[in-house]
């Protein structure tokens, strides 16, 4: 028996669009591998976006006893919907990822017709990264909740769709949020990503760290003579990916400071998946 999240009725809203797949025979059975679904019963598969591009979810309801997160984006330039603790820790984190390009959260639905019955699952997230590969991803308190049986079904379905669009499946897990330190530099050079950087400054910091690293001390000095107010502003440009600053070890004026990476010659974008 399918747990009810993963229930679905087929039924579609006005402010969705439907696009129906076709996956190989090889696909379904590659994806449905060691599950509760058997690939020869999927008789249709779709993927449901907004309309508009934009999360598919955006109303949390409350109906689960969980946290939830209305994120507002420096970087998306967007409000990032999100509910459980692994969610609502990632979002702040990938605000702040050198390597994350593009980023949705709740992108998209992935719908199966399996048995006359359709199963569903909204993925938490997507995102391109620097070196050109795009991935569905998935979030879980830990490794466990992917072996129940609804998230075995939600693999499956995302799975599929990250097949069909040629992204990778990648699953994250509340350790991935790192350390205590980790988490509390996150928060602090986050709280800073609406800090206003003109752009005489902007292209100063970039002028320095092409020519290799430099201390959070002297990149402040770059961009402000208060050292406070030049560390506000550093915080602000790792949120919109012009700098990197080491997360790992406590922040202070001899953390070090670099370029984000190139991006690759091909960049595939979320709207064209």
């Amino acid at each position: 028996m399918i747990e009810p999240e993963n229930q679905w009725t087929g039924e579609e809203d006005a402010g969705e669009t439907v696009t129906a797949i076709d996956p190989s025979p090889d696909v379904l059975r590659e994806t449905a591998f060691g599950s509760p679904i058997d690939a020869a019963r999927i008789e249709r598969v779709r993927i449901v976006r907004a309309r508009d591009g934009g999360q598919l979810r955006t109303v949390i309801t409350g109906s689960k006893p969980v946290r939830t997160i209305a994120y507002p984006s420096s970087r998306y330039q967007c409000i990032r919907y999100g509910e459980a603790t692994t969610e609502c820790l990632r979002l702040p984190a990938e605000e702040l990822c050198p390597r994350t390009v593009e980023a949705l959260a709740q992108p998209m639905r992935i719908e199966a017709l399996v048995d006359g019955r359709w199963l569903s699952t909204v993925i938490d997230a997507a995102a391109v990264y620097a070196n050109g590969d795009a991935a569905l991803i998935e979030c879980k308190r830990d490794w466990s909740l992917f072996k129940t049986r609804s998230g075995v079904t939600q693999t499956v379905l995302a799975k599929l769709g990250a097949k069909c669009l040629g992204m990778r499946y990648d699953r994250y897990v509340l350790v991935h949020a790192g350390s205590e330190t980790r988490c509390t530099n996150v928060d602090e050079v986050q709280a800073c990503r609406f800090v206003d950087v003109p752009d005489s400054l902007v292209a100063a910091t970039s002028t320095l760290l092409a020519g290799g690293s430099a201390s959070l001390l002297t990149v402040a000095g770059v961009l402000s003579d208060d050292y406070h107010v030049g560390r506000a502003r550093a915080f602000a440009l790792m949120a919109r990916r012009v700098i990197e600053i080491d997360l790992e070890s406590p922040l202070g004026p001899s953390s070090e400071c670099r370029s984000t990476p190139a991006t690759s010659s091909f960049m595939p974008t979320l709207a064209a998946a």
